[in-house]
């Protein structure tokens, strides 16, 4: 099983000597004879698993090792650490059903005030970034979501 660099990293911390990485096998894409309309594409809706409790919104999905150090430090400030956590890219965002997010928790992290579907509520944070490269936006993001605490839970 191949380590990812967040979990070598982690590994590495706890100083744990005995697990050393190595070069994954490379992989080859693998070309799809298939061609989907274009139109297609754009109307199917993203699924959320329903066992999801935390809706992530972010810029990117793949976060760096620093980024997803500081999720989980936020997520484990809260609480929301335990809850399963469902990651998403700002420009998926539209395809999700309204539906599907009433009964989640929707946390944005972004550089923009991310608009969602009507009747939908999320706390707005600054994005992952801006709060690496800004410290003191941490603090803005802690009152946020002391501010929304009652409805994390």
């Amino acid at each position: 099983m191949a380590l990812t660099e967040y979990q070598y990293s982690v590994l590495t911390e706890m100083g744990i000597p005995v697990w050393t990485k190595r070069q994954s096998k490379s992989t080859q894409d693998i070309a799809s004879t298939e061609t989907i309309p274009a139109d297609t594409l754009q109307t199917q809706e993203q699924k959320i698993p329903d066992d999801v409790q935390v809706v992530l919104v972010v810029e990117a999905t793949a976060l760096n090792a620093v980024e997803r150090r500081l999720l989980t430090s936020i997520l484990k400030s809260v609480g929301l650490d335990n809850r399963r956590q469902y990651i998403i890219a700002s420009s998926e965002v539209v395809r999700l059903s309204p539906d599907e997010l009433n009964s989640k928790i929707i946390l944005t992290m972004m550089k923009s005030e991310q608009r969602l579907p009507e009747g939908i509520d999320a706390v707005q944070l600054p994005s992952l970034e801006a709060m690496i490269r800004q410290p003191s936006l941490k603090a803005v993001a802690w009152q946020q979501l002391k501010t929304h605490g009652n409805a994390l839970n």
